[in-house]
């Protein structure tokens, strides 16, 4: 295409009412970035606003208000106008010292981007340059479609913000409730966030043009690191038992033997200098009766980005112990089941400031045991200490059975007053735990059954027809 840059002083020749000759300046012509890349319009600043000017009170004539596209700002190119092309490194530095980018446009020289063989096609080049604008403003745009102009080579690519509500797909449900698996998602805004990159191979000048309209919490990769599937792709067909670990010994208590336990422990070291800059969380569990010998093993998991990595292993084996000797074998841990030998080593190990954490499946299913039977006499209820724990707990809630005779009031007694009647079904002096079905009705005509596997109503009135 023609170059806009190189000698200011260009004329071109407006196609419209004015048909003047004009510098090409961005006070006199509006450009675009389109099938040639940078490129002006047909028609001069002073026509085309004439032009949608006339446009638009026609529109507000009729009542139908038109927005013309070519008008909007995010898409003017026209301040590009003899200017030469960024540096693609000096862009990312200017973006990176931005911060928050609501709206910007950009022409960049792409020439300087350090490309491997394989990445240099035009759809490899705006995947750097997507991948380059995330390291930046901490955003992720993710790509969504392209399109080529058939009159050049030039080709436009598009990338949606990957937070972005509107762009978010709806996880397809099987009917069956109880087979749903659900899984957390990232928190999503109504940032209507865009990427969009021109280029073509036949020129280094390329132009990005990034929309984000609200400036939400920055993405939070959990992708497998590049080395670990580098590793997974070098070892297909690796199994485990072919796989050789370094194991270490734990020193435990008494030598592992006392008068109530049988123990040994190892740590995996190998996990343990690989992963232990990128733990997050660490959580503690058992199984129990795992072995014909009757070993209970105990496992440290470290969570390391959203998987479970076994960092070591403890084997241990009860003979009618005392209360409290099991502690003395666990570790620390932050995170377990309602087993109390594990909150008790936990309580006793961690730092007073570390607050004890259950596992949420372990959690619900405790609170939904408890609450499954009937009859049983719950703790007494302190309000203070109550309050103390939760401040939005009301301090004048009392449990009804802790009411004094004053205090039993209809007002404060906000549960129903009466038993639901109970509707018993008896079916030939038999209780039923439903209603019966309806009779049937079979019916004979000239040899043939009319009326199988129908109610009374349909048979007869299948009977009246024939």
């Amino acid at each position: 295409m023609p170059s806009l840059y190189s000698k200011p002083s260009r004329l071109a020749l407006c196609r419209g009412k004015c048909a003047r000759e004009l510098e090409i300046t961005p006070e006199n012509w509006q450009a675009i970035f389109g099938a040639n890349g940078l490129e002006i319009l047909k028609t001069c600043r002073t026509c085309l606003e004439k032009k949608q000017k006339q446009k638009a009170n026609a529109a507000a004539a009729a009542g139908n208000e038109r927005k013309n596209e070519r008008a909007d700002s995010s898409v003017d190119a026209s301040a590009f106008i003899g200017q030469p092309a960024v540096p693609a490194e000096d862009f990312f530095v200017a973006l990176r010292n931005a911060g928050d980018v609501h709206n910007l446009t950009a022409y960049i020289d792409v020439s300087g981007l350090a490309l491997e063989e394989d990445e240099e096609s035009p759809k490899e080049i705006a995947n750097i340059i997507a991948e380059r604008v995330y390291e930046c403003l901490g955003y992720r745009f993710h790509f969504h479609t392209k399109r080529a102009f058939g009159s050049s080579d030039m080709t436009r690519y598009e990338y949606n913000c990957a937070q972005s509500s509107s762009q978010q797909r709806k996880s397809i449900k099987v009917e069956d409730v109880s087979k749903q698996r659900d899984k957390g998602k990232m928190t999503v805004y109504p940032c209507d966030g865009w990427l969009t990159i021109w280029g073509s191979a036949d020129t280094s000048e390329w132009f990005v043009r990034i929309r984000h309209n609200d400036c939400h919490q920055k993405y939070v990769s959990v992708e497998v690191p590049p080395n670990v599937k580098a590793y997974i792709l070098e070892n297909v067909d690796l199994r485990t038992s072919q796989q050789e670990y370094e194991v270490e010994p734990i020193p435990l208590p008494d030598g592992g033997k006392s008068a109530g336990f049988q123990a040994f422990a190892f740590a995996i070291p190998t996990f343990l200098r690989k992963w232990a800059g990128k733990i997050r969380e660490i959580g503690l569990d058992s199984t129990f009766n795992t072995t014909k010998a009757g070993y209970e093993c105990f496992v440290i998991l470290g969570e390391v980005f959203g998987s479970g990595v076994p960092l070591g292993f403890l084997f241990l084996k009860s003979h009618n112990p005392d209360p409290g000797e099991k502690e003395n074998y666990l570790l620390m841990q932050c995170l377990s089941d309602k087993d109390i030998s594990e909150i008790n080593a936990l309580l006793a190990e961690l730092p007073d400031d570390v607050k004890y954490q259950l596992c949420f499946w372990h959690a619900i299913r405790a609170v939904k045991g408890r609450l499954a039977i009937v009859g049983r006499q719950p703790a007494y209820y302190n309000a203070d200490e109550a309050f103390s724990e939760y401040d939005w707990i009301d301090r004048d809630f009392v449990p009804i059975n802790q009411m004094t005779p004053t205090q039993r009031e209809s007002a404060n007694l906000e549960v129903a007053q009466d038993a639901l009647p109970t509707i018993r079904v008896v079916f030939n002096n038999q209780p039923v735990p439903s209603a019966p079905a309806r009779p049937r009705i079979v019916n004979n005509l000239n040899g043939h059954n009319v009326g199988n596997n129908t109610d009374s109503q349909a048979a007869l009135e299948e009977l009246i027809e024939r």
